[in-house]
């Protein structure tokens, strides 16, 4: 029987699947159309950093999230405070959110590493900047196709120029209706420039399962909107 330790890691870990699953299923969705991997090289995505080309303990998850996963033993201290070191880098060039903080964290100068001690329910996540994320809303939620048309929250990490993109893509989720890119599947796409978020339809015109967007949140800005008004002017 596994302790409960080991328990909540797992429920973590799939909470946070649930969080991402729209980022996940939109991100594959271009894969199949690109041929880009879902879990990519460093050096595919920072081709100029000769540092990423033969590391093999970070990656990138899709073209937004860096991932530097845990591969080693705790030793020492850290064994009996439940807490495992990670040593990684961020590319230069870029902004970047620790996922989990929400924190803008400086990017790595050439030549150098990070090392983090971590615990168990934190791992060494970083959202890249220019991103907007759609997080899916689960709340006692049983299966990801029981909720997979939840409202959504939009969670956006500018980059130094205070702009975002990001994409969302839906369909049924189990049948080749998809082909049908009027009215069985559509692309959204997210922008976030000067303050403003927009909307724009890729594909599908008649399609009707549009989730809502419940929250939009923006990190990285040093104070709340005076004002917030939608399309209608509300």
């Amino acid at each position: 029987m596994q302790t409960s330790r080991v328990r909540e890691a797992i429920r973590d870990s799939i909470n946070r699947r649930y969080d991402l699953i729209h980022y996940i299923y939109s991100t594959v969705e271009t894969t199949t159309q690109t041929a880009e991997p879902l879990m990519r090289p460093m050096w595919s995505e920072f081709p100029n950093e000769s540092r990423f080309w033969d590391v093999a303990s970070q990656f990138m998850f899709g073209s937004s999230i860096l991932v530097a996963p845990k591969v080693t033993r705790p030793q020492g201290v850290y064994k009996h405070m439940h807490m495992q070191e990670v040593t990684y880098a961020l590319p230069e060039g870029e902004s970047w959110f620790n996922y989990y903080s929400k924190a803008s964290v400086e990017s790595t100068p050439q030549g150098e590493w990070v090392t983090d001690a971590l615990p168990d329910l934190e791992q060494a996540v970083y959202v890249r900047g220019g991103t907007v994320l759609p997080i899916m809303m689960h709340d006692d939620c049983p299966s990801i196709l029981a909720c997979i048309g939840n409202d959504l929250k939009l969670e956006i990490y500018p980059d130094a120029d205070s702009n975002a993109t990001g994409t969302l893509y839906l369909d049924d989720g189990s049948s080749y209706e998809f082909v049908d890119k009027d009215a069985k599947s559509a692309r959204v796409s997210y922008s976030y420039n000067g303050g403003m978020i927009s909307t724009s339809l890729v594909h599908g015109d008649e399609y009707q399962n549009f989730p809502n967007v419940s929250s939009i949140v923006v990190y990285g800005v040093d104070q709340a909107p005076e004002v917030c008004r939608t399309g209608a002017g509300e």
